[in-house]
């Protein structure tokens, strides 16, 4: 079955929800071998919507995915396979070239732990971080924590997808006054790394998606009680309290948007964050320090 992806320029993160949340429900029932995505038509797309769609591309077959029309903007965010830092020699030189953009390509870092690829994956990190910074003039505290946020996430997608890459993209919006970023990965996703988890600690208890996303949230980690385990608690209060922004986490049947967790009524295979930040009057309070525990 093919199916046609259609352009958005709607940046309203509602209306994305709801589009992911009705491609997921057409396709829900066809079999990745019988799907065929056509992209033809597909010739802009927010962050949330890129990282999604290339994600989901990541299981099928390079004959499933058609891309029939060039096209400068899709080719300029290396849509759908994304930029790979650890088989690209030039990947630095590629993402200053965007400095003059209000974008950078969609990111598909390797989530490898060998010492080579896991530096390669923290330098690639900082580098998007820093054009992040320029391309937005944002004042130094906030650079500190979008940079926190993104290693926080970027962790958890390493320690926790059992995939081999998770996938960043990035988006300023300077007449709407906000920035967008979007993480994530196509991986086992919280409830089975929660069913997975042979630790100290008895998950016994979590039994759906939803159970996963709020105990995930809370900061109950399948990490060692040694290890740090509240990232994506500290990461939510930091980014919605501190930086007055708005934090989406999708896995598996579970939505949180903010601190609403409901049934999505349709299934994601992974795992995937979406975050939104003012760029126009930062706080000059705003300190990391007062949201990491």
């Amino acid at each position: 079955m093919e199916i046609t992806i259609n352009t958005t320029r709607e940046d309203n993160i509602g209306q994305q929800l709801i589009n992911i949340k009705g491609f997921l429900n057409d396709t829900n029932d066809i079999d990745f071998k019988e799907l065929v995505l056509n992209f033809k038509n597909f010739k802009y797309s927010p962050p949330l919507l890129a990282v999604f769609f290339a994600a989901f591309s990541e299981n099928l077959e390079e004959n499933n995915i058609i891309n029939a029309r060039p096209n400068s903007y899709l080719d300029s965010i290396y849509f759908p396979n994304g930029l790979n830092p650890d088989e690209i020699e030039n990947w630095e030189e590629r993402l200053n070239s965007y400095i003059n953009k209000s974008y950078l390509p969609l990111i598909h870092f390797s989530t490898s732990t060998i010492e080579e690829l896991a530096q390669q994956r923290n330098n690639v990190i900082s580098c998007a971080c820093r054009m992040i910074r320029d391309i937005t003039n944002i004042p130094t505290n906030y650079y500190s924590g979008i940079s926190y946020l993104i290693s926080e996430i970027t962790d958890n997608i390493v320690d926790h997808s059992r995939q081999d890459r998770g996938w960043i993209s990035f988006q300023h919006y300077p007449a709407n006054g906000y920035l967008d970023l979007c993480l994530a990965d196509s991986g086992r996703g919280l409830l089975k790394s929660y069913q997975e988890y042979r630790g100290e600690n008895d998950y016994s208890h979590i039994n759906t998606h939803i159970d996963a996303l709020d105990n995930a949230i809370k900061g109950y980690s399948t990490k060692h009680l040694k290890e740090r385990g509240f990232g994506v608690h500290t990461s939510r209060e930091m980014l919605i309290k501190g930086l007055k922004g708005t934090f989406v986490m999708i896995s598996g049947n579970a939505i949180m948007a903010n601190y609403k967790l409901t049934d999505f009524q349709c299934f994601y295979e992974g795992t995937l964050i979406m975050i939104r930040i003012p760029s126009q009057e930062p706080d000059s309070n705003f300190n990391v320090i007062n949201y990491v525990e």
